[in-house]
């Protein structure tokens, strides 16, 4: 499975974890901006910030999910979160958020 990986990758991983490269059976890689936030617009109405994503909204959604903890009747009913696993590809793909 691990062929499937650049050596130069499975090197970094190694010596960031401090384990050996034949020890990991699989890995998932995570790359994201490193670009701070900024505001723009004419009176820098809106902002921008490429880490303000689908997997920091779906952690936020789930977590508020979790903890919620109120006797409030206007917040009674059923409580839901609905997470699409490829929505950044596209709604119309097979498990987009038309699907």
């Amino acid at each position: 499975m691990m062929e499937a990986y650049d050596n130069a990758i499975l090197e970094i991983v190694e010596e960031i974890s401090g384990v050996h490269s034949k020890d990991i059976l699989d890995l998932d890689l995570y790359l994201h901006d490193y670009m701070p936030p900024n505001y723009f617009g004419k009176n820098e109405e809106f902002i921008s910030a490429p880490r303000i994503d689908n997997l920091h909204s779906c952690f936020h959604l789930v977590e508020a999910l979790l903890l919620k903890e109120s006797n409030d009747p206007k917040l009674s009913g059923i409580n839901m979160v609905c997470l699409f696993d490829n929505e950044e590809i596209g709604s119309m793909t097979y498990a987009g958020a038309r699907s």
